[in-house]
């Protein structure tokens, strides 16, 4: 068994830099928790029609993975779904993520992640609508 896999987070590590350190007050701390609060309205505004980047390298021609950033809204605050991976993956392991995965071939990159949301997290697939498209991000494994 991996030491502290049965503790709460399991047993990720997040190596820091050295020299790593606090960051400043966040920039709206001074604001009141009321005008703190974001709505899937304002999340859903910012996203439509955003041209999504590319980092890590240039567009992969070989294998590519979607993946789906479930929101919801609750008692009027906006929440997001993640996952935990498995310890027996070969790369990215106990890494905390989005529900997601390989592309099949034919498929869009929007049915790949709606797909593997509903494998993984067993959300329905006409549950859910695109509002945008994060950056993508080019990585090994």
């Amino acid at each position: 068994m991996i030491p502290g896999a049965t503790e709460r987070g399991g047993p990720q590590h997040i190596p820091r830099p050295d020299g790593a350190r606090p960051g400043n007050t966040a920039p709206w701390a001074h604001l009141d928790p009321a005008d703190r609060l974001v709505g899937l309205g304002r999340v859903t505004a910012v996203l439509t029609g955003r041209e999504p980047n590319v980092h890590g390298g240039a567009e992969p021609a070989g294998r590519q993975s979607a993946v789906l950033v479930p929101l919801y809204e609750h008692d009027g605050e906006p929440h997001v779904i993640l996952t935990r991976r498995s310890r027996h993956l070969r790369s990215h392991r106990w890494e905390v993520s989005f529900p997601g995965g390989a592309r099949d071939p034919g498929e869009e990159l929007w049915q790949t992640a709606v797909r593997e949301a509903h494998e993984e997290i067993g959300l329905p697939p006409g549950s859910s609508r695109p509002v945008g498209r994060l950056d993508s991000f080019v990585t090994v494994g």
